[in-house]
C-alpha cells in the first residue's frame, strides 16, 4: 500500500470510529502501516490484507484478556477493528517515548514469563505460521534481486525448516505466543514496561 492509499484508509476508519484524524503522522510503513493521531494520543495500525486483519482482531481480544490478568501490554483505544476494503484498522493507546532508551531486555523476559504461565486463553487464536515473513518476501517482487538459483534454494530451505518445525517434540505443550517478541516491541509507560505489536499473535 502507498502512503496516499493508507491515508485514505485511515481517514475512512477514523470517521467510522468517531476518532479525529487531524494532523495524523506516519510512524512506520512496513508489514503494517502505523499512524499516530496526536490530538487524541491514539495509534492507528493498518493491516493490508484479510489474513493480517484476522490477526489484528486476535491481538485486540488477546490484549484485553492479558490486561485483565495483570500483564503489562499495550492497550486498545477502541474495542473493535474497522474494515476498509481489504484493510483492517485497529486503534491503540499512544505511549510517547520522549527519546528514552529502550526498556531493559530483562523486562521483556519478565513479561513473557508471565504470559507463558497463564492458562490457555478462552478464545481461538490463529496457528503460528513459521517463517511467514520470509515466505511472503520470496513470493513477492522484492525477491527479484535474487538469482533464480538463490531464490529456489531459499524457498526449498524454508520448506525443509517448516517441515522440521512441525515434527519438533515439545515438553511445554501449546499456548499463546506473541510471535515477534523482542526488545524493540517494548515501550515505556511512565515507569511500566509494556509489550506491544500484537500483529503476529498465535497459538503454538
Amino acid at each position: 500500500m502507498t502512503v496516499l492509499s493508507t491515508a485514505e484508509i485511515l481517514a475512512t476508519a477514523c470517521r467510522d470510529a468517531g476518532i479525529p484524524a487531524h494532523n495524523a503522522r506516519l510512524l512506520r510503513a512496513h508489514s503494517n502501516t502505523v499512524y499516530v493521531l496526536p490530538e487524541v494520543d491514539i495509534v492507528a495500525r493498518i493491516s493490508a490484507n484479510e489474513h493480517d486483519g484476522l490477526r489484528a482482531r486476535a491481538g485486540l481480544t488477546a490484549t484485553v484478556w492479558l490486561a485483565e490478568h495483570g500483564i503489562p501490554v499495550t492497550e486498545p483505544a477502541l474495542d473493535r477493528a474497522v474494515d476498509v476494503g481489504h484493510a483492517t484498522v485497529t486503534f491503540w493507546r499512544y505511549y510517547p517515548q520522549h527519546d528514552r532508551p529502550q526498556p531493559p531486555v530483562h523486562a521483556l523476559g519478565t513479561i513473557l514469563r508471565q504470559i507463558h504461565a497463564l492458562p490457555a486463553p478462552p478464545f481461538p487464536l490463529p496457528d503460528y505460521p513459521p517463517l511467514l515473513g520470509l515466505r511472503r518476501i520470496l513470493e513477492s517482487e522484492a525477491a527479484d534481486v535474487l538469482t533464480e538459483s538463490d531464490r529456489n534454494w531459499l524457498t526449498d530451505r524454508a520448506e525443509d525448516l517448516i517441515t522440521s518445525y512441525h515434527t519438533l517434540p515439545t515438553q511445554l505443550g501449546q499456548g499463546l505466543v506473541h510471535g515477534d517478541a523482542y526488545r524493540g516491541n517494548t515501550l515505556w509507560d511512565n515507569d511500566i514496561v509494556r509489550l506491544g505489536d500484537w500483529d503476529e499473535i498465535s497459538f503454538a
